[in-house]
């Protein structure tokens, strides 16, 4: 079959691939159509290791809406489905598409990648799983990008704060290098462990450096606060 043999050798550059960088939104929907009838291996890798699901996630032609991703996950895609480097695709989507050139990571970030996360974890992706040989969670790549709103919304579907890469690092440590003074309060907030972030170097005096040193000093009225303010939240809820 024809469909076959384009999504096992789909390119990963700009150009178009099955399903994945259609230039209408029209055509995308007719061949993901035609990938449901025929129903190939929709997790088999293409010859550079590159899963259909991840490029459909992080392909420029694509819409906005993620529908092509969205029917590749509902004819049968693993959302946890694995690349070449042992990536996932919530890893892939978090670190805003790693093997792309930093202006489009920084749009993606803005017009994506929150939909992006949301359509990976309702269909079942396992928010802790751990990517390449260092592993790495979403979690971490979202802190090392300084995207906050990743960071909290990872964190209330389930992200463990503690989490540890290979050499024992965790995501507020990533998000203190990052110096993404939101990312340090969502995981705060979370119950991230502050001990191994305040004994990092912090030679700079500028303001967020401040401020984050200022929040890791005083992160037990932190999680106080946002107890709370949580606690506040359900019981004006439960009164509706």
């Amino acid at each position: 079959h024809a469909w076959r043999t384009e999504l096992s050798e789909a390119p990963t550059g700009n150009g178009p691939t099955v399903g994945h960088a259609s230039s209408s939104a029209r055509r995308s929907r007719s061949q993901a159509r035609k990938l449901r009838l025929v129903a190939p291996n929709l997790d088999a890798p293409n010859k550079k290791g590159k899963l259909a699901l991840h490029l459909a996630l992080c392909n420029t032609k694509t819409p906005p809406d993620l529908a092509v991703a969205k029917v590749l996950l509902d004819a049968g895609a693993s959302a946890d489905g694995r690349n070449g480097e042992e990536m996932t695709a919530l890893f892939v989507v978090s670190s805003m598409c790693p093997d792309r050139e930093a202006f489009y990571q920084e749009e993606y970030a803005k017009r994506r990648v929150l939909g992006a996360t949301k359509a990976l974890l309702a269909a079942g992706a396992d928010v802790n799983a751990v990517s390449t040989a260092e592993r790495l969670t979403a979690l971490h790549a979202a802190a090392a990008k300084g995207h906050a709103k990743l960071v909290a919304l990872l964190i209330k579907r389930g992200a463990n704060v503690e989490a540890e890469d290979k050499a024992g690092v965790t995501p507020l440590v990533l998000a203190v290098h990052e110096r993404c003074e939101k990312c340090v309060l969502a995981l705060i907030e979370g119950g991230a462990k502050v001990d191994e972030a305040r004994r990092l170097p912090n030679p700079s005096k500028d303001s967020i450096s401040v401020k984050i040193a200022e929040h890791l000093s005083n992160a037990d009225a932190i999680r106080a606060k946002a107890a709370e303010a949580a606690k506040a939240k359900a019981e004006a809820k439960a009164e509706l």
